[in-house]
This record gives C-alpha cells, sequence and structure tokens, in this order.
C-alpha cells in the first residue's frame, strides 16, 4: 500500500511544471523590476587630472527655463547665516564646500574630497555655481542625487552680488537655479537608482535649492534683499579652514579648524580645485571632530536644530574684511 502510494506522489511530482527561481522575475512586467543603479562604485571615484583647473573662457549652454518659478516668495532673512545657536548638550556642525566656477576658467572637482566624505558616513553641503555644474554635469549629479548631501545655490559664474544690481544680479541667482532644475530633470529622465533615497523617479533629487552663499563672502544690504527675494537663505560660516592659500599646510588647517569650531559651526572649505590640501587634511579634521563628540549634518539639518546667528554684513573673520574682493571683481567685469 505504501509503495503504491509513493508512486502515485512520484507521478504527480513529475508531471508538474518546472519553474526556476528567476521565471517570476523576468515574467514581471518592467515597470515592476528595481530600476539599474545610475552608478557604479568606480563611476563615483576620484579620477586623476579631474581637480586641475583650466584658464579659458568657456561658455557653456545656457539652462532652459526652470520648471520651478524661481521668484517665488520664500523665507526671509534679515542678513546672512554664519553659525546655529544650538540646544545644551547637541554637538552638532556642518562642513560645507564651494563649488564655485567663475568666468575665464573651467574649475575642478576634488573627487578625493568627496570620496573621503563618503567614505567616513559625513554628511555635508555644496554651494555650486550654475557654470560648474554645467561643465561637470556627471559629478555634479551624482552630489545631488546622494542622501548624504545637499546643494545650494552659488549664483552662476561667481560674480560679486555687490558690484550687480537689478536684472543682473537676479539672473546670476536664475541661472544657477535654471542650471540645477535641467540637471535634476535629466536625471530623473534615465530612472536609475541611487542609494539612500527612494525607489522612486521623483525623489531621486530635491526639486529645487533652498540655501544660498555669496560669492567671495561678499554680500550688502542690496544683494541680502536680492536673494531674500529668490526665496533663499544666505549661508555664510563662522570658521573658515583657509583651504585656498597654497602656503595653507595640512597640519595648519586642521589646527585652525579645530581651533575654532563650537557646536553649531559651518566650516568653510572648497573642492573645485582650490581646496590646495583640504584632502590631506580633512580625514585628521573628520576623526578629531568625532572623538570630541560631533555629529555632521547638512547646514539645512543645523538649521532645525536651533536658531541661526545672522550677520546684517558678510565677512570671513572680521567685518569688513571681504571688500578687498571688489577690485579682483571689478578688474574680471572689465575682462
Amino acid at each position: 500500500m505504501f509503495r503504491k502510494n509513493l508512486i502515485a506522489i512520484l507521478l504527480v511530482v513529475s508531471c508538474m511544471p518546472v519553474t526556476s527561481p528567476m521565471s517570476h522575475a523576468e515574467d514581471a512586467p518592467l515597470s515592476a523590476r528595481a530600476p539599474q543603479a545610475c552608478w557604479t562604485a568606480a563611476d563615483l571615484a576620484a579620477r586623476d587630472g579631474e581637480d586641475n583647473i583650466v584658464k579659458e573662457r568657456l561658455e557653456p549652454p545656457l539652462p532652459q527655463p526652470a520648471s520651478v518659478d524661481a521668484t517665488s516668495a520664500g523665507p526671509s532673512t534679515p542678513g546672512s547665516v554664519r553659525s546655529v545657536r544650538l540646544p545644551p548638550g547637541k554637538r552638532l556642525i556642518a562642513l560645507t564646500f564651494d563649488l564655485c566656477e567663475g568666468v575665464n576658467e573651467v574649475a575642478g572637482y576634488q573627487g578625493k574630497i568627496v570620496d573621503i566624505l563618503r567614505g567616513h558616513g559625513v554628511k555635508a553641503t555644496f554651494f555650486m555655481s550654475g557654470k560648474w555644474m554645467m561643465t561637470h554635469r556627471l559629478r555634479a549629479q551624482q552630489l545631488i542625487s546622494d542622501a548624504r548631501f545637499e546643494v545650494g545655490n552659488h549664483t552662476w559664474e561667481h560674480r560679486n552680488l555687490r558690484l550687480l544690481s537689478g536684472a543682473a544680479a537676479a539672473d546670476e541667482i536664475r541661472k544657477a537655479d535654471q542650471a540645477y532644475d535641467e540637471l535634476r530633470q535629466e536625471l530623473e529622465g534615465r530612472k536609475c537608482a541611487v542609494p539612500g533615497r527612494e525607489a522612486t523617479t521623483d525623489a531621486i533629487a530635491p526639486k529645487s535649492m533652498g540655501l544660498f552663499r555669496f560669492p567671495y563672502g561678499a554680500c550688502d544690504s542690496k544683494s541680502l534683499a536680492t536673494v531674500s527675494q529668490q526665496g533663499l537663505v544666505p549661508i555664510q560660516w563662522d570658521v573658515s579652514s583657509d583651504d585656498p592659500d597654497w602656503k595653507e599646510r595640512p597640519d595648519a588647517m586642521t589646527k585652525r579648524v579645530l581651533d575654532n569650531v563650537h557646536p553649531g559651526s559651518i566650516v568653510l572649505f572648497h573642492a573645485n580645485g582650490r581646496g590646495w590640501y583640504t584632502d590631506d587634511a580633512l580625514p585628521d579634521i573628520i576623526s578629531s571632530l568625532r572623538k570630541q563628540g560631533y555629529d555632521f549634518v547638512t547646514v539645512t539639518e543645523l538649521l532645525k536644530a536651533g536658531e541661526p546667528v545672522i550677520s546684517s554684513s558678510c565677512y570671513d573673520q572680521t567685518v569688513g574684511d571681504t571688500d578687498q574682493y571688489d577690485e579682483l571683481a571689478r578688474q574680471i567685469e572689465a575682462r
């Protein structure tokens, strides 16, 4: 009896259709499949020579008008945010990196800096000029889609807004917004996936930039009003690494940052080929700050955690010290 039942079971099993583990996935509609990754680890890694600055007048195609109205009313700030006053016990800090590109150059991309941030799991905020975005389209898209990072407006081609007014000043801001919007839409059109973002194309990058940084760290009441009218929050810093100075060695840069930071600090670096030894100093800065109990956040997260410290003027370390860049900007404008 047992033998007959066993034979019957074997006959039933032998007649069942054979399916492979992949057959259901293969039969699933394309829309149900997980999107392919936008980039491999090798695509994201730094490459030799990318950090070089090339002195040439390159005018990339202007971005198309943004789909989001860049002139819509937004948060109003009576000055520029230098740091954030945090509740007792909170030890947060925001590292920021400028990616600016002027009129007569193609700036670089210091991928080693970005690799260090990713490798150490550090959040950061990048302030990009629109022209830099357009000449570094792929790298800009990698940054705007990375959930660790946020991106802010740094004007179109790093012109001193103290010397511009009216439509010229507003256009410098709007064109950077348009560059961001164009790259974001192009990225979403690829329908690919990035780690840390939801698996929906409309979440691959924020819809717009909400923060702004003045070129040269220079502003006045007129330019502050223009930025506010564009719905952006001006972000300065209270600690400068001085990394554009090629004489500032890594150990001196590390000491400068560590000696001056406090909970709520916003620290200035560069990653456009002008952060001379930033990639050398950054690992020690990160490890030392973590040992002191600091957590790294984006500027927006820092603003949400406390009360912004706002200055009615823009300066690096002392009031008026950015006035020196007015003459440099005039020379560039004349050329």
